[in-house]
């Protein structure tokens, strides 16, 4: 559900439920339930700022998960096409039957900037994923891209590096460094063809 609470104010609120199922039985199932509330408030015609909190609670077999978060940021537009954001909170984790609790700072940054035909962008972020192998997992990703835009063709190429971390120890598992090419052309007003190719690399790391 989407309100505007005023000229310059939206408020969404909403549930969501998921069912994650794996055919491969070494992986664990998940059922996850969420409700969240976000403020937007359009400060200027450049600045916007987000607040908002979320609660989900996940089932995983004889597991369970229990996750709050708060987080506050904004958004600032500096030139046409061309904006910078940062978002900070605290994720609080409670896991059963184990009775483990926890607490982590997350964030998400990034700029991005349009010159010409060409648009770079960065973005570093903490944040929990899911994974087929435990209840919930830290990524810590940085990416870079730029691209370069005609008319009907785009170009571009992405670099990046995910760090993935045990939640309980902040143990570094392993780490994927990926670059990706893209190119897609618009052949008619109402299709596209895009061809994709990526190289990855994976470092697994002892506990």
């Amino acid at each position: 559900t989407r309100m505007r609470t005023s000229p310059h104010s939206t408020v969404s609120a909403g549930y969501w439920y998921r069912n994650i199922w794996y055919q491969d039985p070494t992986t664990i199932d998940k059922t996850d339930n969420r409700v969240f509330i976000t403020v937007v408030d359009e400060l200027s015609s450049t600045l916007t700022t987000t607040t908002g909190a979320a609660y989900t609670g996940t089932e995983a077999g004889n597991d369970r998960l229990r996750k709050t978060d708060l987080f506050a940021g904004f958004a600032y537009a500096y030139a046409m096409e061309s904006t910078s954001w940062f978002t900070i909170g605290n994720s609080w984790l409670a896991f059963w039957p184990s009775d483990e609790r926890m607490s982590q700072v997350t964030w998400d940054a990034g700029i991005i900037q349009k010159s010409g035909k060409y648009t770079d962008s960065f973005n570093a972020k903490l944040t929990y994923v899911e994974d087929p192998f435990y209840i919930v997992r830290r990524e810590d990703r940085y990416v870079a891209t730029i691209s370069r835009s005609t008319e009907r063709t785009s170009l571009g190429i992405s670099a990046g590096r995910y760090e993935y971390r045990n939640v309980a120890s902040q143990h570094l598992e392993h780490t994927r460094h990926a670059l990706t090419g893209t190119i897609s052309h618009a052949s008619t007003q109402t299709s596209k063809i895009i061809y994709d190719v990526s190289i990855g690399r994976i470092n697994d790391y002892a506990p």
